[in-house]
C-alpha cells in the first residue's frame, strides 16, 4: 500500500489551506493518506511532534512526506528519529525555515515569532547527514516572496541535502489566509507527481 503523510504548519489543522485537496488528489492515485492534527500546534515543538508521530503506529516505510512551514521543519527532525531500517521515498518541504533566519536583521518579524512561538522547532539540532540518509529524494518548494521564510536559506538547505529546489513566483507562504487560491495547490501536485510511482 502506498502511503503519504501531510503535516500542517503553526496554528494549522488538517482542514485548512490545500491539505484536504491534496489528500483527495493522493487518494485518487491509490494512496493511503494521513493528515494528523499535530498536538498544541499554536506552540509547535519538534520533540512533541516527533513523539506523537512515532507513537501513532503509522508505518512510515517508503512514505511520501509533505510538510508545510513548521510541518516541513518537523519532517527534518522526524527523519533521523525513524527506526533504523525505515526510510521514506520522498520528503516535500513547502515554505520551510531555518533557525539561523532568526538572527538576520532583515527578518525581525520572524525573530519575534521564534521568541514567542517557534523556539520549540529547534530544541534539537538538525543532523543533516542523518536527515539525508533517510529519504531517497528531497523537494523544496518556496515562494519567491514568502513573508515568513527566507528563500535563500531554503535554497541553501536544499543544496546541503542534495535536494531539488523550486521557487514559485508570487507564491508567498502557500497559505489561504494570505492568498485564498491556496485551498488548492496544482503546481505542488505537478511537482510531486514523479514521486508517485
Amino acid at each position: 500500500m502506498k502511503r503519504a503523510v501531510i503535516l500542517h504548519g503553526t496554528d494549522g489543522s488538517p482542514t485548512v489551506n490545500w491539505f484536504p485537496w491534496l489528500e483527495q488528489q493522493l487518494e485518487a492515485r491509490g494512496y493511503e493518506v494521513w493528515v494528523p492534527q499535530l498536538p498544541n500546534a499554536h506552540m509547535p515543538s519538534t520533540r512533541r511532534y516527533t513523539k506523537f508521530l512515532l507513537d501513532s503506529g503509522w508505518d512510515f516505510q517508503d512514505n511520501l512526506l509533505i510538510g508545510h512551514s513548521s510541518g516541513a521543519v518537523e519532517i527534518l527532525h522526524l527523519l533521523p528519529a525513524l527506526p533504523e531500517k525505515v526510510s521514506v521515498r520522498a520528503a516535500v518541504l513547502a515554505g520551510v525555515f531555518t533557525i539561523d533566519q532568526a538572527d538576520d536583521p532583515k527578518w525581525v518579524r520572524v525573530r519575534q515569532l521564534f521568541e514567542q512561538q517557534l523556539g520549540g522547532m529547534f530544541e534539537e539540532p538538525l543532523e543533516l547527514e542523518k536527515v539525508k540518509a533517510k529519504a531517497e529524494h528531497f523537494l523544496f518548494v518556496h515562494g519567491d516572496n514568502d513573508p515568513y521564510c527566507d528563500p535563500d536559506r531554503a535554497r541553501a538547505l536544499a543544496q546541503k541535502l542534495g535536494g531539488e529546489y523550486v521557487e514559485i513566483s508570487n507564491g508567498q507562504h502557500f497559505s489561504a489566509g494570505i492568498d485564498p487560491t491556496y485551498t488548492k495547490f496544482p503546481k505542488l501536485m505537478e511537482l510531486v507527481e514523479p514521486q508517485l510511482l
